[in-house]
């Protein structure tokens, strides 16, 4: 067992190498110069409002979430922050007096306002090193010093959306806590998001599993492994978290992190509240208890299944090395399982908006317009981007002869002005045996671009075309990495 443990730790470090002392450092200076910008943004904040009884700890605090908190990052993965506040900062501050702040940071090499999300978000990139800085404002007048967020008393009397913010952060500390003893917890991590990923089933926007999902499905299997002797092999846990995945009745369980004496009082309080259709139940290990896994759709689910029941296999077998195979690199096996139609969606700047601006002489006007758009385009890509999965479900249900349809290709950037997906219909066994079928997918693409409102940007417009199966090779050949 310690040579296919070996092996393991070898496929891992092949396809995702350790990051580098440098970079660590880098990171941890890009960390430091944010809190450094915004300390003294609380400074000047606390004289303007009359607040100078309070420190700046009393005013926000950092909090680091997500991948690089778990140590299973890479050198392009983005770090999240979450900026807890007092009462007196809301989102209009956020996005008004705390971003020019940051633009006039040392070292900022872009910020971006994304107000239009769950939950408000900045983009920024500090010396090369990209962060999304989400906020979450409390109802609190001063915010303790020293400040623990799994305390409870800060959840009370916020909104949704902080509720939302503060889980992320709430969420990681907890599962750090928790798994600091169990050394197999981050090899096993980094190990799943590189298969999870390599299959194309990572990413909660897209119907599937993020981050913190498939963190808490670890820490889940190891807490319920405490009276496995063989708990401290890596080769052996992931045998054992693909076999429970994939005979698990995601249907009509709920998966809880709590301890023994809270668990099932945990999920017995959730199903009585649990939406019909809610396809996959794992809640936060905090309160409120909240479905993490509640974007996942019977499209997506049926797609889980098939990639865990592969897993399953072929760890039985000890076959390591085809685990991460990566699932786009050979197109045959979509056309075996009778993938017939594929949908191009693209959205991209408008060709008119850009041969008038390729007109303009004036320099400054035109470097002004190309600016705005950019932000536009950054800014809406994402939440377009998090609604593709509703167009497999919409089509799925409204178009008879398809029997799913699934997001082959999450967000393929072309470059800075236009991104694609690819979507595959698997028809009836009946349907598909006619060589002439014509699938009429254009008036409900077109109410959906109309309920995503591109008519107001004028920079950008949202297409879709049907390819065939030669016209998808073509493509797949063209963008797709073997």
């Amino acid at each position: 067992m310690y040579e296919k443990d070996r092996e393991l730790f070898e496929l891992a470090e092949s396809l995702q190498p350790s990051v580098s002392r440098a970079h660590q450092e880098k990171r941890i200076r890009a960390l430091g110069n944010l809190q450094a910008t915004l300390d003294a943004w609380a400074t000047s904040f606390r004289t303007s409002h009359g607040l100078d009884y309070m420190t700046n700890a009393n005013v926000f605090n950092l909090k680091v979430a997500g991948s690089f908190r778990f140590g299973v990052y890479t050198e392009t993965s983005d770090i999240d922050v979450l900026m807890i506040t007092c009462i007196y900062i809301d989102a209009e501050v956020f996005f008004s007096s705390v971003s020019s702040a940051l633009a006039a940071g040392k070292g900022m090499d872009k910020v971006l306002n994304i107000p239009k999300t769950r939950i408000p978000i900045i983009e920024l990139v500090i010396d090369g090193i990209p962060i999304d800085l989400l906020m979450a404002s409390t109802s609190m007048a001063l915010l303790p010093d020293p400040f623990n967020v799994l305390d409870a008393s800060i959840m009370g009397s916020v909104d949704n959306k902080t509720l939302q913010s503060l889980n992320s952060a709430r969420v990681t500390d907890y599962v750090l806590h928790h798994s600091a003893s169990e050394g197999v917890f981050v090899p096993l991590l980094k190990l799943v998001r590189i298969w999870a990923k390599a299959r194309g089933i990572f990413g909660a926007k897209y119907g599937y599993l993020g981050g913190v999902q498939w963190c808490l499905l670890v820490l889940h299997l190891l807490q319920n492994s405490s009276m496995d002797p063989d708990r401290h092999h890596l080769s052996h846990m992931v045998r054992k978290f693909f076999k429970f995945l994939e005979s698990a009745p995601w249907k009509s369980c709920i998966i809880s992190l709590q301890p023994l004496d809270h668990d099932v009082e945990t999920r017995n309080w959730y199903h009585d509240k649990r939406r019909y259709d809610e396809a996959m139940v794992l809640l936060t290990p905090t309160e409120p208890y909240t479905n993490t896994t509640f974007n996942v759709n019977s499209n997506s689910l049926l797609h889980l299944k098939e990639e865990l029941t592969r897993a399953s296999e072929l760890c039985s077998g000890w076959k390591f090395d085809l685990l991460c195979q990566p699932w786009m690199a050979k197109v045959s096996p979509l056309f075996k399982k009778g993938w017939s139609h594929f949908l191009h969606g693209i959205y991209e700047w408008h060709p008119e908006f850009i041969q008038a601006l390729e007109k303009i002489e004036d320099d400054e006007k035109r470097k002004s317009l190309d600016e705005e758009a950019c932000r536009e385009f950054n800014a809406e890509k994402g939440r377009i981007d998090s609604k593709m999965r509703m167009i497999g479900l919409a089509i799925k249900k409204h178009i008879g002869p398809v029997e799913e349809c699934r997001l082959f290709v999450s967000c393929h950037e072309v470059d800075e002005r236009c991104v694609e997906w690819i979507f595959g219909l698997r028809l009836t066994e009946e349907e598909s045996k006619k060589s002439q079928l014509v699938l009429n997918v254009a008036p409900l693409l077109n109410d959906f671009r109309g309920e995503m409102k591109l008519h107001k940007l004028g920079y950008t417009y949202l297409h879709f075309k049907t390819l065939s199966r030669k016209a998808f090779r073509s493509w797949h050949k063209k963008n797709i990495v073997t």
